[in-house]
């Protein structure tokens, strides 16, 4: 028998031969339904429920021909559907799509029919969306690979990206993606070390390029002082305006100044204090809002790779 231990977001990993998808009712009718209720459900009708788990499978396909409304290749897709779903055991993992997530189970032998000629089998423990750190498995984070699998024309299928589906639950990846997240790490490292480098005109510059190419549109420079630049900017988007100051150095109680004359100014919409050094422990761990943003060298060094800006970079420190 087939196990999963629970707790409140996390789990032990999963070990599974077969992974197969199921799509919930025409339209997906059935997913809330069966998601809530910790079911799997499907229809056709047509095919008989004691004949099915007689296993007589040709009559069956039998069954969907004299209904009318399929030819013998279709009849024989439907069939090896419904079989898949009264055979498979429980040790057969199970795959929908809904609400922009892709949500697994494992489910009962049992088939149970319906007053309506509907079939059903019930899920062990609930149907998941997260793999087993918690982390939920939305659409925007899956390969492209596995989310092709929601479009088959049809109930049941195997899936093609199995070994990759069954990693993303186990928190498993793969080596390149490793590869990439250290190499990135080291980029990261390696861009803050030239920031901090950068004379003050040209950290100055750098931060405009940021903004630059994010959209935002210089207004006007309302003031300069040494190793600082006050940027007056606007989204041609949202419209919202931002008050930028740029310090190369700086700590808590400059920044406070800052941003009571912010506060104080009252048409601008966002206040940006932009330090790639500091000794004030405060400051570099001051949690940012969606109206007051600190950029030290760790947002700085992600923006510039994002921003296209490490060539830029680079040669400035030449």
């Amino acid at each position: 028998m087939y196990i999963i231990h629970f707790k409140k977001t996390y789990m032990k990993p999963i070990t599974t031969k077969n992974v197969l998808f199921i799509k919930l009712g025409k339209g997906g009718e059935f997913e809330k339904e069966c998601i809530n209720n910790g079911e799997l459900k499907i229809g056709f009708k047509a095919a008989d429920y004691q004949t099915c788990l007689n296993g007589d499978w040709e009559k069956i396909t039998q069954h969907f021909i004299k209904s009318g409304k399929h030819d013998k290749k279709t009849a024989s897709k439907f069939t090896g559907e419904v079989r898949y779903f009264f055979e498979e055991p429980e040790d057969t993992l199970w795959i929908t799509f809904y609400n922009k997530k892709v949500w697994w189970a494992f489910a009962r032998p049992e088939v149970t029919l319906l007053p309506d000629n509907r079939k059903i089998r019930k899920i062990i423990g609930k149907w998941h969306d997260c793999d087993v750190n918690g982390s939920h498995l939305t659409s925007d984070n899956l390969s492209g690979q596995l989310l092709k699998t929601q479009g088959y024309q049809g109930t049941i299928c195997k899936v093609s990206a199995a070994k990759y589906l069954i990693d993303k639950i186990n928190g498993i990846e793969p080596e390149d993606v490793v590869k990439a997240k250290q190499d990135y790490l080291s980029l990261k490292t390696s861009i803050e070390n030239l920031i901090i480098k950068l004379s003050w005109q040209d950290f100055e510059l750098f931060v405009d390029l940021i903004f630059r190419n994010a959209g935002w549109q210089r207004l006007s420079v309302l003031g300069k002082t040494e190793k600082s630049i006050d940027l007056d900017l606007q989204s041609p988007v949202t419209m919202e305006r931002a008050f930028v100051q740029v310090k190369s150095q700086s700590d808590l109680r400059e920044f406070q100044k800052y941003l009571d004359d912010f506060k104080h100014i009252g048409h601008f919409h966002k206040f940006f204090f932009v330090v790639h050094t500091s000794k004030n422990k405060e400051l570099m761990s001051y949690k940012n809002t969606s109206e007051i943003i600190v950029w030290r060298v760790n947002e700085l060094a992600e923006l510039t790779i994002d921003s296209g800006l490490t060539k830029w970079l680079i040669k400035k420190s030449f």
